[in-house]
């Protein structure tokens, strides 16, 4: 007993025969069970079907294969097929029973060699980075609104159609000078750098653009290419660099002072929008002028400030001169002989007034009259005042008298009086067996406590 050729089990003497479908499903499974594989190939009899799908026939001279690319993966393709390109294809087989076919379903794609091409591209990165050519500080900002820009693009590229479009809704006033050059194929790496070279020269540009639209990988090498890329990092002017979409980094960008998504980008980078830019301008000079009156404020306060302190000591300086030469006319007409002699005889005068005023025959009946005057007023005064105290202390007499413990006691009350003598007030002062004074108006009693109650 031996094995099935198809992996079915063991084989019978007697073989029971397999039909053209179970030969087919054999055939599809053990293709499929190959999982995802690489195939290098060239591309013939390329078609491309009403729902998108590419079909096209892989050969290496000895054999072919069918392929196909729906039309879903076709975009993620990093290169999409073309008659005669020998490209790298991977994927997975398959056989389709009701045709008989065997065929291959493309996943991914690039040219041959791509592999060897991205290593000499990361590699030439590298130099370049390590000589400095992409260093920041070697970029240069661009103008806020240039006067006239260069462009080097080809003249009948997608690119520069979307540059235009946007240029004019943003800044419609803004001169556009293009230099034609190839953007893909053997000549564009020497047209690009040529155009570079021209629009720097010129001295007419305030920033040149660099624009390709989308393509294939290889249709962008030219911008990788070594000599555009030092021809952009060598530019006097600001170099913008539009090249592809999104996901494509050619090595010129690196070395541009500034990098855009796409060419109509690179349009929003160089050209600011007119309206915003006028709106921006009149804000601003609102806030300069604001500032401005800010400022002539501050100063006209400070002028008022420093005018009101002149003026404040310009007078002070004023008084204190006039002080000054008031007190120096006083002191001359003091010092004068004529002052100082009626000041004498104003001063000899008071004297003489006083002198009269001590006189005795002035004070003596003066002095009498007072002298009788106040003796009156004396006596009236001593017999009110012991007229007063003697009414003062009877009532004080009477209070103590009736404020004193001897009349409460007379009336029948006693005072109770601890070991300590001290008036006992309550009776949470008291415990039973302590012995206590009862204070009578006539004498004392000892007496001993035997129980105590509260009252509440």
């Amino acid at each position: 007993m031996d094995h099935h050729p198809l992996g079915g089990g063991p084989r019978r003497t007697a073989e029971k025969p397999l039909t053209v479908s179970q030969v087919a499903d054999a055939w599809n499974r053990t293709l499929r069970g190959l999982g995802s594989v690489s195939i290098v190939g060239e591309v013939s009899d390329l078609s491309h079907a009403r729902s998108g799908h590419l079909y096209f026939t892989l050969t290496d001279g000895s054999a072919r294969l069918q392929c196909k690319a729906w039309s879903s993966t076709l975009p993620r393709l990093k290169v999409v097929p073309s008659e005669g390109q020998t490209v790298v294809l991977r994927g997975a087989g398959d056989f389709y029973g009701p045709q008989g076919k065997a065929s291959f379903t493309v996943s991914q794609c690039e040219p041959a060699g791509a592999g060897a091409l991205a290593e000499a591209l990361a590699a030439l990165e590298r130099r370049l980075r390590a000589e400095g050519l992409f260093d920041s500080s070697h970029k240069k900002e661009l103008p806020l609104l240039p006067r006239r820009v260069g462009v080097v693009t080809s003249l009948e590229a997608d690119g520069l159609a979307d540059f235009l479009r946007s240029q004019r809704l943003r800044a419609p006033g803004i001169d556009i000078l293009v230099a034609h050059s190839a953007v893909q194929g053997p000549r564009a790496s020497a047209e690009i750098v040529s155009a570079l070279e021209r629009l720097d020269h010129s001295g007419r540009c305030d920033v040149i653009v660099l624009l390709r639209g989308g393509g294939a990988a290889e249709d962008l090498l030219p911008f990788s290419n070594e000599a555009v890329v030092r021809g952009v990092a060598a530019c006097h002017t600001p170099v913008v660099v539009g090249v592809g979409h999104q996901p494509d980094h050619p090595l010129c960008e690196l070395a541009a002072d500034l990098a855009a998504h796409t060419p109509t980008h690179a349009a929003e980078c160089v050209f600011p929008v007119l309206s915003e830019l006028d709106a921006e301008q009149q804000a601003l000079q609102k806030r300069l002028a604001r500032a401005a009156r800010h400022v002539l404020l501050h100063q006209r306060h400070q002028l008022d400030l420093k005018g009101h302190r002149l003026r404040n000591a310009v007078h002070l300086c004023v008084m204190e001169e006039t002080n000054r030469l008031q007190s120096l006319d006083r002191r001359l007409r003091e010092a004068h002989p004529l002052t100082r002699l009626r000041k004498d005889r104003l001063k000899l005068g008071r004297l003489n007034d006083r002198l009269n005023d001590y006189h005795p025959r002035f004070g003596l009946a003066e002095a009498r009259h007072d002298w009788e005057r106040l003796s009156g007023r004396l006596g009236d005064a001593a017999q009110r005042r012991l007229q007063s105290e003697t009414d003062a202390l009877a009532h004080l007499a009477q209070r103590l008298d009736s404020a004193s413990p001897l009349k409460v006691l007379a009336r029948g009350y006693s005072l109770v009086e601890n070991e300590k003598g001290n008036p006992v007030g309550s009776t949470r002062e008291l415990t039973p067996d302590q012995k206590v004074t009862l204070r009578f108006t006539d004498g004392r009693a000892k007496v001993r406590v035997e129980d105590v109650h509260r009252d509440g």
